[in-house]
Order: C-alpha cells, then structure tokens, then sequence
C-alpha cells in the first residue's frame, strides 16, 4: 500500500512540475523579442528592461516569480519587459555585451534601455537578488531609478532607506 501511495504521490509530483512554466524560454528568439519589445516602447512611450537568466539559476527564477506579482505590475506601467535565455552563459551573450555586460558578476543581469535601444542602467546580479529579497517596492525602485534619478541623488536615497 505505501509503495502504491509512493507512486500516486510521485505521478502527481511529476505532473504539477511539468505544467509550471519556465522562467526563461529556452527556445525564444532573443534578438526578435528584443526588437518587438523596442518597438512596444516606442509606441507605448516606455522603456525596455532587458533580464538576462537562465531556468537553472534559483535567483533568476526568484525574480521572474517577484515580476509576477506586486513588481510587475507596477513596472509594467513605465516599461516592457523582455527576459533573453543565457543557457549555462553559452547563448545570447553578444546582446547583454552589447548593453554593458550585466552578467559580469554573474545572473541575474538586466539593462534598463530607452526607446532608442541605449542602455540607461546596467544592474547586476547582486543589486537584482537584493531587491528581490528586500521586496516588490525595492524591485520596482531598482528599475525606476535607473532612469528617473540621477545617481547621486538615488544612491543617497538607497543608502539611507536601507
């Protein structure tokens, strides 16, 4: 009888983990979902963060679930968000260079890029997983930051609110 229950208890397990979505879609075109998201922003009058991550990577699925809820939605309303696949850093690494490399210190990465396709705001993975942990309005203020203040200005801001 346990053995059976095992069984039953595993099929449900295996069925619930494959119907979960992956962070990262591993099979997306990053460069086209780029430009679609570029041209959103143009039309839209918003800007564009570019997350760099992969669906191994706890803290990358850690911020895709944060942009699933509270920070999300707030920053949907001043930007489009498009997430590129780096695989095991061996995919689409010629995109994030190009914005700066967010990855250098590892994943998640993310670039903060007006209508234009200039890079604004270049955070890395540990200004990423801070604010994820910190909560949905340090993610949102993360972002929003990168284009709304100027540096001084924020930096004294984060340091005292922390």
């Amino acid at each position: 009888m346990k053995v059976l229950l095992g069984l039953v208890l595993a099929a449900v397990l295996s069925v619930g983990g494959a119907c979960a979505q992956p962070a990262y879609d591993e099979t997306a075109n990053a460069a086209s979902d780029l430009q679609a998201a570029l041209e959103t922003a143009r039309s839209s009058g918003k800007h564009v963060i570019a997350i760099f991550g992969a669906n191994w990577c706890p803290e990358c699925r850690a911020l895709s679930k944060a942009l699933q809820g509270d920070a999300g939605r707030m920053l949907e309303k001043e930007f489009v968000i498009v997430k590129i696949d780096i695989g095991h850093f061996a995919k689409n690494l010629d995109i994030a260079k190009s914005y700066g490399n967010p990855l250098e210190d590892g994943i998640p990465g993310a670039a903060v890029l007006s209508a234009d396709n200039t890079a604004v705001g270049v955070l890395d993975a540990g200004d990423l997983s801070n604010a994820v942990e910190d909560g949905d309005t340090d993610l949102y203020e993360l972002f929003h930051d990168a284009v709304h203040c100027s540096s001084i200005k924020c930096k004294i801001r984060r340091l005292f609110s922390s």
